[in-house]
């Protein structure tokens, strides 16, 4: 748990801050940097990690190894896939999953990441992206990388990029391995002279070669609403649509559908009865408590791939691939600042709705719309 410190007094001594703080297991006394940390101990919320003030990791961490999870400990062993030797536009973190050891679970950091420029008239929702310079391109990019992004390891068995971008600008990334789950951290570094807003980053989870979680059809996700596991076709809603795109033998789809489920508050503005669906878009018809979904095996009904993301507004599927999503967002970087996310992809064994709602619970202590400000 995370120690709970009572400031007692503050002192300035030859231009030093020094803070002295109890809690019950003693008394310390902080100074110069220190002071910093010790305001952010005391509120239970905060902690110094990798140079950043962070949120505490210890919730996330107590739920996914707390007794609702039946899944046996285990630590995630990453790997990267160059995009060179696959032809795509981004790298594929790859990690192996206990119940299919034989199989690799991606998810493509990132597949997409864009913001807007405050007072660009031009430009207003520009792309950020990780793509080697030279790669083929599908449109054009107003901030591309300025040189071919390279992955660092991670003395934790994780991975970090810092990928520089035209315009002053510096994509930010950290793939980390937990108990039980996958941490992914996306940043940007404002070095222009302008602010950014709406912020957003697809952080894209595959499941198709792993065995129990290939299946393609939206029903074998799952999200919780009002207090209730729902999926895609919760509100009544007809996924007939579907049919003319699957192959009935294979189960497969030959286009993309897309389905999205927002997050309450965070409704838009055309979301209501007759706007459900466009094209091959389909919106959930209730909007969902967290922004997390959970892909199940359908073979035992109770092993969940669940990705989850304190800054998302929305939930997203897509039949293709298939591929699941709870993307981060974040608004308001200005100049010389630096700001984060965190997202977490969790191997979840047990009752989902039980795990769901111990999640919504703690998701009202996570959520921060305003991403985390550091540097």
């Amino acid at each position: 748990m995370v120690n709970r410190w009572a400031v007692v007094g503050v002192w300035l001594v030859g231009g030093s801050v020094f803070v002295l703080t109890v809690s019950g297991c003693g008394m310390r006394l902080w100074s110069g940097q220190d002071t910093r940390a010790a305001a952010s101990v005391e509120s239970g919320e905060k902690q110094e990690q990798d140079g950043m003030i962070e949120y505490s990791l210890e919730p996330i961490q107590r739920l996914v190894a707390g007794g609702l999870n039946r899944a046996r400990p285990f630590r995630p062993n990453l790997w990267i896939e160059d995009p060179e030797s696959t032809g795509r536009h981004t790298p594929l973190i790859l990690t192996n999953i206990p119940w299919d050891p034989h199989a690799a679970l991606s998810v493509e950091v990132p597949e997409y990441s864009w913001a807007s420029v405050v007072g660009d008239k031009h430009n207003r929702d520009p792309f950020f992206y990780g793509r080697p310079i030279g790669g083929k391109q599908n449109w054009t990019m107003r901030y591309p990388s300025l040189a071919r992004p390279t992955w660092q390891a991670r003395a934790d068995g994780g991975f970090e990029l810092d990928n520089l971008l035209e315009g002053g600008y510096v994509q930010r990334f950290k793939v980390i391995p937990r108990d039980r789950m996958i941490e992914i951290r996306f940043g940007i570094t404002n070095k222009s002279d302008k602010s950014l807003k709406d912020l957003r980053c697809q952080l894209c989870t595959r499941s198709h070669q792993v065995k129990g979680f290939s299946e393609r059809w939206p029903t074998s996700s799952k999200m919780f609403s009002d207090g209730q596991v729902v999926s895609w076709d919760a509100a009544g809603q007809d996924l007939s649509w579907l049919e003319p795109h699957r192959d009935q033998k294979t189960g497969r789809f030959d286009q993309s559908c897309f389905f999205l489920a927002p997050v309450k508050g965070y409704e838009p503005r055309e979301y209501r009865a007759g706007h459900l669906r466009r094209g091959n878009v389909m919106w959930l018809g209730r909007a969902v408590d967290i922004p997390a979904i959970a892909k199940e095996d359908t073979a035992t009904k109770s092993r969940y791939l669940v990705v989850y993301s304190p800054f998302g507004q929305n939930a997203f599927y897509n039949c293709l691939t298939p591929c699941f999503h709870a993307d981060p967002r974040m608004n308001h970087i200005k100049p010389g600042e630096t700001r984060w996310t965190i997202s977490y992809l969790i191997l979840f064994e047990g009752d989902i709705g039980k795990f769901f709602a111990a999640l919504a619970e703690l998701h009202g202590q996570l959520k921060r719309e305003e991403g985390i400000l550091v540097e």
